[in-house]
Formats: structure tokens, C-alpha cells, sequence
């Protein structure tokens, strides 16, 4: 790969739009630690969903219930994907894709 002065320009442009205040960034890892937790809840209702992926899937007050803890913490991880202003990622086990676009959001060494 060559490093035209064009792409060199731009790499010092993105470090220098990626100097986060220590507030920022603190921030950040909450919110990145915060999506990890959710995503780990939303794994955990989903096998509660649906055991064996192709079972029963009756409307039944207790599904409902897991139904609506399902909407809520995808609500919840939504809002901090908005909040970075990341507004397409690819909802799999653990959210890797939306932790990794938070990630090179700010393009911090130390994330």
C-alpha cells in the first residue's frame, strides 16, 4: 500500500479530530462496557425466546413479557448507537459491529 499525501493528510486529520477530552473518553468505554452488557442480556432472553431456535412459538404471557425485555434493551443500545450518531450496524451475538464502529468513532490508540 502506498502512502500518498493525500491519505497522510487525512490519517492526521482523523487523529487530530480523535483528541478526546479525558471526560469523552471515559465516556466512551462506559458506553462501550455498557453495550457489552446489554447485548449480553439481550443473548441471554433470546436463548429464553427460543430454546431450540425452531420450538413452539406460542404467544404466551411469559413470552410477551420476554418480549417486551427484548424491546426495551434493544431500545436501550439504539440510543447509545445514536448518541455516536452510528445509524447502521449489524445486530449479532454481542454487538461486535456496533462496539467496533464506537470504537473507530473516535479512533483512540488506547480503546
Amino acid at each position: 500500500m502506498k502512502l500518498t499525501e493525500a491519505k497522510l493528510k487525512q490519517m492526521i486529520l482523523d487523529e487530530i479530530k480523535s483528541n478526546l477530552s479525558p471526560d469523552d473518553t471515559a465516556q466512551l468505554h462506559a458506553d462501550i462496557e455498557l453495550v457489552r452488557e446489554l447485548s449480553a442480556e439481550i443473548d441471554r432472553l433470546r436463548d429464553e425466546r427460543y430454546p431450540n431456535r425452531a420450538g413452539d412459538r406460542k404467544r404466551t404471557p411469559e413470552l410477551k413479557e420476554i418480549d417486551e425485555q427484548l424491546a426495551q434493551v434493544n431500545n436501550q443500545i439504539s440510543a447509545i448507537a445514536k448518541k455516536y450518531n452510528i445509524r447502521h450496524y449489524y445486530d449479532s451475538p454481542g454487538n461486535h459491529d456496533l462496539i467496533n464502529l464506537m470504537k473507530k468513532k473516535f479512533r483512540r490508540k488506547s480503546i
